[in-house]
């Protein structure tokens, strides 16, 4: 997996473990996520596993696309392709995958 130096965006977010299994197998390379932030095409997600708190398991993502308008996308909701990725460094801070 790759290692990213970052000036982009890194944005913590939580994610339930069934998908959070599915994205470490690649069955899911989406995430439908409330428009609250500033997502941006190349910025990353550290999803952070929980379910009634957080696990301790997390994996870093980059974002590739986002849909922010389609039918069936709930108003104030947006779409983002994602990928699996292996190590993020922003400001001497690591983001890495925990499992």
């Amino acid at each position: 997996m790759e290692t990213y130096h970052l000036t982009e965006t890194v944005h913590c977010v939580k994610i339930l473990p069934d998908n959070f299994k599915d994205v470490l197998s690649k069955k899911m390379s989406f995430q439908i996520r409330k428009y609250d932030r500033d997502y941006k095409v190349n910025d990353f997600l550290y999803l952070k596993e929980f379910e009634e708190g957080y696990t301790g398991r997390s994996t870093p993502v980059k974002i590739n696309h986002i849909l922010k308008e389609s039918d069936g996308l709930k108003e104030g909701y947006i779409l983002l392709n994602i990928k699996v990725v292996g190590l993020l460094i922003r400001n001497g801070k690591r983001y890495s995958q925990k499992l």
